[in-house]
């Protein structure tokens, strides 16, 4: 009888989805057990989820009324450029950082690069 009797020579291989999605919860489970994550913390990320995911249904919705007009290509940029003027402001007002003069003037030419997208 060979050493390897009685062992089945079939390896079950895990399938790599499961072993993500493991993966991803146990890094939920450190972030709650290590990182003293709360609920207010999840609420958070619960709207921000949901901000990001509204956004990007507005942003295909916005690609295919676009195209109709032969405009979609113009859409991409502007919603970036929106973006990046809406967290520049949100820095602003709500984390009170200051611009210097070279971040005002790039913020002023992201809004003329905006309406001119639009003119």
């Amino acid at each position: 009888m060979s050493a390897a009797a009685g062992k089945s020579i079939y390896v079950k291989r895990s399938n790599p989805y499961h072993r993500n999605r493991i993966i991803r919860c146990r890094g939920a489970t450190w972030l709650i057990k290590y990182q003293r994550a709360n609920t207010a913390a999840f609420l958070w990320a619960l709207l921000y989820a949901a901000i990001i995911s509204i956004g990007q249904i507005f942003l295909y919705k916005s690609l295919d009324k676009m195209q109709l007009f032969n405009l979609s290509n113009i859409v991409y940029p502007a919603s970036i450029s929106i973006c990046i003027v809406s967290f520049i402001v949100f820095c602003h007002f709500f984390r009170h950082e200051r611009f210097n003069l070279l971040n005002s003037i790039g913020l002023l030419l992201m809004i003329t690069a905006i309406i001119m997208l639009f003119v």
